[in-house]
């Protein structure tokens, strides 16, 4: 498969000139990045009113508190936040009628692939990784060129090793 997106760009109707451009890499997994002192927060509405979650996420936006991997459950939502946010997190939601909890110490692994929308088996081999080395995957997240997985802190060295093995990475993707 090719990686290059051919456009037309034509001076005349007769003479069409194709331009060829490479904006995606080569598909496959490239690299591996870890994002240190993140944290899970889960927050469990006790009544079940959709309008909760947005009035959440409002509160914490006017808070500049930045969220990511936001995953929205029928009793409630849970989401990712860098740990120095925890506590402002905590404080902003207790007047929020539910149950929260934080779980900090834990490392966002983000798996990079170029063209992954192209490829299969990419999510699975990384959780194949990951549960071959014992390692809790709390949260799976994907974008158009990454897969992240949240773990714990403590277990991000292994992590990257797992990964590094299943993929057949160099020292050198690790970024």
């Amino acid at each position: 498969m090719s990686d290059l997106l051919t456009a037309s760009n034509t001076s005349s109707a007769a003479s069409p000139t194709p331009r060829s451009s490479t904006f995606e890499r080569e598909p496959g997994v490239t690299a591996i990045r870890v994002e240190h002192q993140m944290a899970l927060v889960s927050v469990r509405f006790l009544d079940n009113i959709p309008a909760q979650r947005l009035t959440l996420l409002q509160t914490l936006a006017q808070a500049r508190v930045p969220v990511n991997q936001v995953k929205l459950l029928p009793e409630g939502l849970c989401f990712v936040i860098s740990e120095n946010h925890a506590s402002a997190c905590k404080n902003l939601l207790r007047d929020q009628k539910g149950e929260v909890s934080v779980l900090g110490n834990m490392a966002l692994i983000s798996t990079i692939a170029g063209a992954m929308r192209d490829l299969s088996g990419v999510i699975a081999r990384i959780c194949e990784a990951l549960l071959s080395a014992s390692i809790p995957n709390r949260q799976v997240g994907d974008a158009y060129d990454a897969v992240l997985c949240l773990v714990p802190a403590v277990d991000a060295p292994r992590a990257l090793a797992a990964l590094k093995e299943q993929f057949q990475l160099s020292d050198e993707a690790l970024v």
